[in-house]
C-alpha cells in the first residue's frame, strides 16, 4: 500500500504524458476561403464550371483541394460534386 505523502509526491511530479491533450491544429478554411483556393488551384469560379471538368481533371483537382486542408463535406458543398464521389476520390 502507498502512503499519503508518496501519493502526493507522485501526483504532483512533472511528466511529459499526453493523455487528453490535443496538440495538432488543422487548417480549416471557411467556405469563402475554400472557394478562393478552388479558384487558385482549379481556375473554376463556380461549382457549375467545376462540374463541367473532365472526370480525370476533376479528380486531380479534388485531390489537390483535399490536400490543401478542405474537408470532404466542404469540398462537396463548394464544388457541387456529391460527397460520395469526393470521398471515393480522396480515399481511393
Amino acid at each position: 500500500m502507498i502512503g499519503l505523502n508518496e501519493l502526493i509526491k507522485y501526483t504532483t511530479m512533472n511528466n511529459t504524458d499526453n493523455c487528453l491533450e490535443y496538440a495538432e491544429s488543422k487548417f480549416l478554411p471557411t467556405d469563402a476561403e475554400a472557394k478562393v483556393l478552388m479558384m487558385e488551384i482549379c481556375k473554376c469560379d463556380t461549382a457549375e464550371a467545376f462540374k463541367r471538368l473532365s472526370t480525370q481533371k476533376r479528380d486531380e483537382y479534388i485531390k489537390a483541394l483535399g490536400n490543401s486542408g478542405i474537408s470532404i463535406r466542404q469540398l462537396a458543398r463548394i464544388s457541387g460534386i456529391s460527397k460520395g464521389i469526393v470521398e471515393r476520390v480522396l480515399k481511393g
